[in-house]
C-alpha cells in the first residue's frame, strides 16, 4: 500500500534514514571491537574441546596459537589457562619433561594475579607429576601446598581432588588402608562437591585399593560404577585405565580368557590416544595375560615391548631438566620477593630519616645515657658469659676424661675377649686335632673366622677413630653413589641379617650421588645397619634410603624393630651410654665421625613403631 508524505514526513524520514546508517555503523564498529577481545578465548574454547575430544596434539596447537594473543593483551589469567592446557596434553601423552615446564609457567602468571584457585590446581598438578615421577617427597610438599590454598578459599571441591590424589600417592607407597581413608572421605563427605569427570577416577582408584587388600567382591563392584561412568561422559583416558584395571581383576578371579578380552580393549584405546603410560600399562597387562594362558611366546613379545617402552621414560638428563625448571621457577619468585622487599626498605629508611632529623637534638643527650648503659650491661653480660663457657667447658672435660677411662676399659674386655676366645680354640685344635669330627671342625672354624672378624672391625674402627682425634687429621673427601655404598653394607650385613631371616632393602635412587669421606661413611653405615640387626626381630624389614633435598643429601636406616623410649634417644650418644656387654660404641662412633664429615645424625623412635637413624649432609663440591 502507498502513502502520500507531507513535506515534514518527508524531512523526518531523512534523517530518521541518517541516524539508522549511524547506529548500524556503530554496531559494526563494536562488533569488531569485541570480536577482537575474544579472540584469544574462542582459540581457548577451541583447545579446550580437543582436549576434550583426547586429540592431545590438535588442542597443544590451538593453544599455541592463543598464546601470542594473550601475550598481546596481557591477559595473565588467559595465559596461565593456556599454559595450564598445554601441560595437561603434554601430561596425558607421558611427555612430563614438557608438562612440568608449562606447568610452572602457568604458576607465575597465576601468583601474578593472587588467583589461589588457579594456583591451587596448577600446585596439584605439578604435586601429581612428581609422583608419576617417583619423586615422593616433592609431590607430598606440592600436594601439601595445593590444599592449603583450597582450604584459604574454602574451596570444597579442589580439595576433594587434592585429597584423592593424596589418596593415590598413598597407593603407591603402599599404604593401601591410609588410601582407601582418604578416597571414602571424597566419595562420603565431598561426594556433592567432586566434579563428574573426576569422581569416577575416585572409583576406580577405590577399586584398585580395594584389590590389593583382598577385597576383590567390593572392587569389582567400583570399576564397574567407574567404567560406566566414563563411557557415559565418553573418556576414552579412562576407560583405558579401567580396562587395564578389568585386566587384573579378571586374573585374580582366575579368568585369563576375559583378562586378555580387557587388555586388548585397552591396548587399542592407548594406540589411538598414543598414550606412553597407558601402552606401557597395556603392554603388561597383555604379557601377563598371555602368560596366564600359557602363550609365552606371545608374553615375552609384549614384555619386551613394555620393557623398551619404560626404558624411555625415565633418562638422566629429563631428571636434571626437572629440577632446573623448578629451581629457575624458585630462584625467580625469590627475586620477585626480593625486589619488592628493598622497594619497601628504600620507603622506610626516607621515613626514617625524616623522623631522625626532627628529633636527633633532643634525643643525643638521652642516647649516649643508653650507650653507656649498654656498654656497661654488654660487658657484664660478656663477664657472666665466659664464666658459663669455663664452667661447662670443665664440666665437659671432665665427663670425657671419666668416659675415656671407662671407654679404655671396655675396649680391653671387647678385644680380650675374642682375642682370649681365639687363642683357646686354636690350643684346642692343636694340641687335639683327632678330637673333633669334621661337622665340629666347620663349627669351629666359623666361630673362629667370625671372632677374628668382630675383632678386626672393633679394631678397624678404633684405629680410625684414634686418628680422628689428632688435631692434624682431616677427611679425604670424594664423590660416591649412594646406591653403591648402600649395596657394599648390604652386602657386609646380608649374614648376619639371613639368620634372622631379615630384608635389607635399598631405596636410593640410582643417580644420587654424595661428596664425603668414604671410609668414614661405610663405619657410620655399617654400625647403624649391624645396630638395626641386631635389634630387629625375626622375619623384620630394614630400610636404607637416601634423597636430595634442597642443599642437603639425607641417608636413613630405618628398621621395624621394639623402638626406644624417648630417655634412650636422649642419652644414645653419650660416653655414657656405651656397655661393654651391648657397646654402644658403634653409636657414640658413628656420631663422632658424621661430626667429622659435618654432617648431623638424629634418632626418630617410638616403642613397637621401630627406629630410624637419620643422616643429614651438606651439599659439597668435589
Amino acid at each position: 500500500m502507498l502513502y502520500n508524505l507531507l513535506p515534514a514526513e518527508i524531512i523526518s524520514t531523512k534523517i530518521l534514514k541518517h541516524f539508522c546508517v549511524l547506529a548500524f555503523s556503530f554496531f559494526i564498529v563494536e562488533n569488531t571491537l569485541a570480536q577482537k577481545k575474544s579472540t584469544g578465548e574462542i582459540l581457548y574454547d577451541s583447545a579446550k574441546e580437543s582436549l576434550a575430544r583426547n586429540e592431545y596434539s590438535k588442542a597443544i596447537d590451538w593453544f599455541n596459537k592463543c598464546l601470542p594473543i594473550a601475550q598481546n593483551d596481557k591477559d595473565s589469567f588467559l595465559l596461565g589457562n593456556t599454559y595450564v592446557g598445554i601441560g595437561i596434553a603434554y601430561d596425558r601423552t607421558g611427555n612430563y619433561e614438557n608438562a612440568l615446564q608449562n606447568y610452572f609457567t602457568a604458576l607465575h602468571w597465576y601468583e601474578s594475579i593472587d588467583n589461589k584457585k588457579k594456583i591451587g590446581g596448577t600446585l596439584k598438578n605439578i604435586g601429581n607429576i612428581y609422583r608419576v615421577l617417583k619423586t615422593y617427597e616433592k609431590s607430598v610438599s606440592f600436594l601439601n601446598q595445593a590444599l592449603h590454598e583450597f582450604d584459604v578459599i574454602k574451596d570444597s571441591t579442589g580439595a576433594s581432588n587434592v585429597l584423592n590424589d593424596i589418596g593415590i600417592l598413598h597407593m603407591e607407597l603402599d599404604s593401601n588402608y591410609k588410601a582407601i581413608r582418604y578416597f571414602k572421605l571424597v566419595t562420603d563427605k565431598y561426594i556433592k562437591y567432586v566434579k563428574p569427570e573426576v569422581l569416577p577416577y575416585v572409583l576406580n582408584n577405590l577399586g584398585f585399593t580395594m584389590v590389593r587388600v583382598g577385597q576383590i567382591s567390593n572392587a569389582s563392584v567400583y570399576y564397574q560404577a567407574s567404567l560406566d561412568s566414563m563411557q557415559k561422559r565418553n573418556d576414552r583416558y579412562g576407560i583405558a585405565l579401567l580396562y587395564g584395571n578389568l585386566s587384573e581383576l579378571a586374573l585374580k578371579q582366575h579368568n585369563p580368557d576375559k583378562s586378555l578380552l580387557y587388555s586388548k580393549q585397552g591396548l587399542d584405546i592407548a594406540a589411538q590416544l598414543n598414550s606412553k603410560e597407558l601402552l606401557a600399562g597395556a603392554y603388561k597387562n597383555m604379557s601377563v595375560s598371555y602368560s596366564a594362558l600359557g602363550n609365552d611366546k606371545e608374553a615375552n613379545r609384549f614384555l619386551l615391548m613394555y620393557s623398551n617402552l619404560k626404558d624411555t621414560f625415565f633418562k638422566e638428563e629429563s631428571a636434571r631438566k626437572y629440577a632446573e625448571m623448578e629451581t629457575k621457577y624458585q630462584t625467580e619468585k625469590k627475586q620477585t620477593q626480593i625486589s619488592l622487599l628493598q622497594k619497601e626498605n628504600i620507603i622506610k629508611n626516607t621515613e626514617i630519616t625524616n623522623q631522625k632529623l626532627t628529633r636527633n637534638f633532643l634525643l643525643a643527650g638521652l642516647a649516649l645515657i643508653l650507650i653507656i648503659a649498654l656498654i656497661i650491661y654488654r660487658n657484664y653480660q660478656a663477664k657472666q658469659k665466659i664464666n658459663q663457657e669455663l664452667n661447662y667447658l670443665n664440666t665437659k672435660l671432665d665427663e670425657a676424661n671419666k668416659a675415656k677411662t671407662k671407654l679404655l676399659g671396655i675396649i680391653s674386655h671387647d678385644l680380650r675377649t675374642p682375642v682370649s676366645s681365639l687363642l683357646s680354640l686354636l690350643n684346642l685344635r692343636r694340641n687335639n686335632p683327632k678330637r673333633f669330627t669334621e661337622e665340629e671342625q666347620d663349627k669351629y672354624d666359623k666361630q673362629i673366622a667370625a671372632s677374628a672378624g668382630n675383632t678386626l672391625e672393633v679394631m678397624s674402627d678404633l684405629l680410625i677413630w684414634s686418628k680422628s682425634q689428632m688435631e692434624s687429621f682431616t677427611p679425604y673427601y670424594e664423590e660416591i653413589y649412594v646406591y653403591d655404598c648402600f649395596q657394599e653394607i648390604i652386602q657386609l650385613n646380608a649374614l648376619a641379617a639371613s639368620e634372622k631371616n631379615i630384608v635389607l632393602i635399598n631405596e636410593s635412587p640410582g643417580t644420587l650421588t654424595l661428596c664425603t669421606d668414604p671410609n668414614f661413611l661405610r663405619i657410620i653405615l655399617r654400625n647403624l645397619v649391624s645396630n638395626a640387626v641386631k635389634f630387629t626381630p625375626q622375619h623384620g624389614i630394614i630400610h636404607l634410603a637416601g634423597c636430595r633435598q634442597q642443599n642437603n643429601i639425607q641417608l636413613s636406616v630405618k628398621d621395624n624393630g621394639p623402638g626406644m623410649q624417648p630417655g634412650q634417644i636422649e642419652t644414645i650418644f653419650d660416653w655414657n651410654s656405651i656397655r661393654s656387654d651391648s657397646s654402644g660404641l658403634g653409636l657414640k662412633l658413628a656420631k663422632e665421625f658424621a661430626e667429622n664429615l659435618q654432617a648431623s645424625i638424629n634418632v626418630v623412635s617410638e616403642i613397637n613403631m621401630g627406629t630410624e637413624f637419620i643422616l643429614t649432609f651438606p651439599v659439597r663440591s668435589t
